[in-house]
């Protein structure tokens, strides 16, 4: 894939939180056209990567480029940039003032400059693909957890961004219910020159669903590849991670 057609490039971003290391060392290129997992166990730096690659870090050690862009803490670079990316944050970052439909609207209105009654028009089919049709004219607050997880997954998907990230869209969902939430990101996904990224504890379903795997393992990138290569990886970390998986199947 040529170089015109990079998203992503961290080279040697090392993440630190006190004396404690996120992320350490770690190099990372994404292309256009990429369906990518994000695994790795508890605390092992997968929401602090997707915080990178959404341009909400950015760590003092390493280069990050996104989208031919270095980032640096310029303030119109970063607004820049942001309008690329679609996000799906695991603790939803709804706005509580706004509707359903303001909310998923959100990103088509302030990123796009869309005029509202387009934007609503977008917003409503969206909402309709991930079951809220119903509910466009009620608050976060009186949504269940499932439904404000819906609605986050809805708002990431709906400007069509070139690059978008998805931090567990599944939790707490059962097998039937997981399979249809990543079904819909990567069939909405289809028609967009972009890639999309997917850290999702319910790795049985999301392998089958991806063209490539990323593990992390105490902040290192210690897997990328296949997901094919994945499950026979012999690197140790990668090994016992997909062990456990056959183990629970």
């Amino acid at each position: 894939m040529d170089q015109e057609r990079e998203l992503v490039s961290l080279r040697r971003v090392t993440l630190t939180y006190g004396l404690t290391k996120i992320l350490e060392r770690t190099d990372l290129r994404i292309v256009a056209g990429e369906r990518i997992a994000l695994v790795g166990q508890a605390g092992s730096g997968k929401t602090q990567l997707l915080r990178v690659l959404s341009s909400l870090v950015i760590p003092f050690f390493g280069s990050v480029r996104l989208f031919g862009q270095k980032l640096h803490r310029n303030q119109a670079l970063l607004a820049q940039v942001r309008r690329s990316i679609g996000m799906q944050f695991q603790g939803f970052a709804l706005f509580d003032s706004m509707t359903v439909l303001e909310n998923a609207a959100f990103p088509l209105v302030a990123g796009l400059g869309l005029p509202e009654a387009e934007a609503q028009v977008r917003a409503r089919a969206m909402l309709a693909q991930v079951g809220l049709g119903e509910f466009e004219g009620v608050l976060p607050g009186g949504l269940s957890g499932g439904q404000k997880r819906r609605l986050a997954v809805a708002r990431a998907l709906v400007g069509g961004a070139p690059l978008a990230l998805f931090d567990d869209p599944v939790a707490g969902l059962d097998p039937v219910n997981s399979g249809k939430i990543l079904d819909l990101i990567f069939a909405a996904r289809a028609g967009v020159e972009g890639s999309t990224v997917v850290c999702a504890h319910d790795v049985d379903r999301l392998l089958p669903r991806v063209t490539r795997v990323l593990m992390l393992h105490k902040g290192r990138l210690v897997f990328d590849g296949s997901p094919e290569e994945f499950r026979r990886s012999e690197e140790p970390a990668a090994a016992a991670f997909t062990a456990a998986l056959e183990v629970r199947a």
